[in-house]
């Protein structure tokens, strides 16, 4: 009997089955990187949309308010009698100029459920009606107002929006 007349046996060798074992590990680690990425993108996606549905909600709240205090003079603060640590009393739109809330709250300083880790501020400042981008020091008749939305010290959403003195659609009460 030779070798050849012997039975061949289907059978891996150690090396063809170390072999597998190196290509199946690849192949999964890549997978799972794969998917950490896209859910990680999904995540941020999501956290942006967040933070912007927060800031576009205050700011239609700023915007819905007077230009000014009536009869009183154009400063880009409020009223002592306004400070009441929440926005409730604000009735127009420098009042909200400083304003910082984390967590997100609603108007009557009620929290907003879910988003506690999220910071909404706004800036209110005059701008020169020529040049939006550049700020005064006094009253020009034109106001940038900025909201500002973040995340662990990051930025997710950031609005910007003017008003002017020429038109207020709600004339603050006095």
């Amino acid at each position: 009997m030779t070798a050849r007349d012997l039975p061949t046996r289907a059978a891996f060798t150690l090396v063809e089955a170390a072999m597998s074992i190196i290509v199946v590990s690849v192949m999964l680690v890549g997978s799972l990187r794969v998917l950490g990425t896209a859910r990680a993108g999904e995540l941020t996606a999501q956290r942006r949309s967040i933070s912007i549905a927060l800031a576009q909600d205050l700011m239609s709240e700023i915007l819905a308010q007077a230009y000014k205090e009536a009869g009183a003079v154009d400063a880009l603060s409020p009223s002592v009698a306004e400070l009441t640590g929440t926005r409730a009393p604000f009735n127009d739109v420098d009042d909200y100029n400083g304003w910082t809330a984390n967590p997100p709250e609603a108007k009557d300083g009620t929290v907003l459920t879910d988003f506690d880790a999220y910071e909404r501020s706004v800036e209110v400042a005059w701008v020169d009606p020529d040049d939006l981008t550049l700020v005064s020091n006094t009253s020009t008749g034109v106001k940038r107002v900025i909201v500002t939305v973040t995340l662990a010290q990051r930025q997710h959403a950031r609005l910007v929006a003017f008003r002017t003195d020429s038109f207020d659609p709600r004339p603050a009460a006095p």
